[in-house]
């Protein structure tokens, strides 16, 4: 009975990512993408920021280029910020090995291994804090997750993946701390989104604020306060970790043409937003429900 377990983990575990790979496969292979054909999924920002950056990094991991400013793009800039803005991910070092003529066909192979990995993290959530649940439906959550509305919808830009298959991680991070009073995990998954993408990170600082705003009241009150001290004390040591990343880059951000205020962000924004974008985003939650 001690070996059954371990054998549902692994299970899960391979199941959810090479489902979400198989079934990327095979819409590939129907719609005659690459390496079935010659289409390509890349459009919008992958065709005109991510793919001419990724092409950029290849020269600079090549030799033939700096990681600090770069004369390829924009008629010359500095290109800390933008790296750490659209392609800061280790499946980026992959373009060392791809010739340039291959890098848009590249794109399929890029989306299908982060989204491959986002079952794998979001199924190792599941195993490890929902132990009650059976392994076919930790793989088959873990599978929803990576072909999710907002992977499908938003792959373009393909950093934020890198943030999707780390949000898992950060949620196990939360359980460890709330209940085993372990403060590393929550260092570290922070620090890991902070380093990777800073943009989508202030969304991640938010959320967690709000979740252990909320989650607090769910402890015992002689645990709450040992527990925000640690919170709080992780939280500010991943900052600290990582202000040489996002630092730098914020101060790059404020001077150049994305420096928009939130207030004047939210003044122009609709109260509803498009039904067609959102909706899809359910259909993963409802099945569950």
């Amino acid at each position: 009975m001690r070996s059954a377990r371990p054998l549902s983990d692994r299970f899960c575990l391979t199941t959810a990512p090479i489902l979400t790979a198989l079934i990327l496969l095979l819409f590939y292979a129907l719609a005659g993408c690459f390496p079935f054909g010659d289409s390509v999924i890349s459009w919008c920002d992958m065709d005109q920021q991510v793919i001419p950056l990724l092409l950029n990094f290849k020269d600079i991991l090549s030799g033939h280029g700096s990681a600090l400013y770069s004369f390829q793009n924009a008629g010359g800039m500095n290109f800390w910020g933008v790296f750490f803005f659209f392609i800061a991910s280790p499946f980026s070092f992959l373009t060392l090995f791809v010739p340039k003529a291959y890098m848009m066909s590249f794109m399929n192979i890029l989306v299908l291994l982060k989204l491959s990995l986002c079952a794998w993290t979001s199924a190792f959530y599941f195993m490890r804090c929902r132990r009650r649940l059976r392994p076919e439906l930790a793989a088959l959550f873990g599978l929803f997750y990576s072909l999710s509305g907002y992977g499908l919808l938003f792959y373009q830009n393909v950093i934020w993946l890198d943030m999707m298959y780390l949000f898992p991680l950060l949620l196990l991070s939360f359980e460890r701390l709330l209940y085993q009073n372990k403060m590393i995990p929550l260092i570290l998954s922070l620090s890991g989104m902070m380093i990777l993408n800073y943009y989508i990170s202030y969304m991640v600082v938010i959320f967690t604020l709000l979740f252990f705003g909320i989650a607090l009241f769910s402890l015992p009150g002689s645990r709450r306060k040992p527990v925000a001290i640690r919170f709080l004390t992780g939280s500010f040591i991943a900052a600290m970790l990582t202000a040489i990343i996002w630092l730098p880059c914020f101060l790059q951000y404020l001077t150049s043409g994305r420096n928009i205020s939130i207030l004047t962000s939210l003044a122009e924004s609709d109260f509803l937003t498009s039904f067609e974008t959102t909706v899809p985003m359910l259909f993963p939650s409802a099945c569950v429900l």
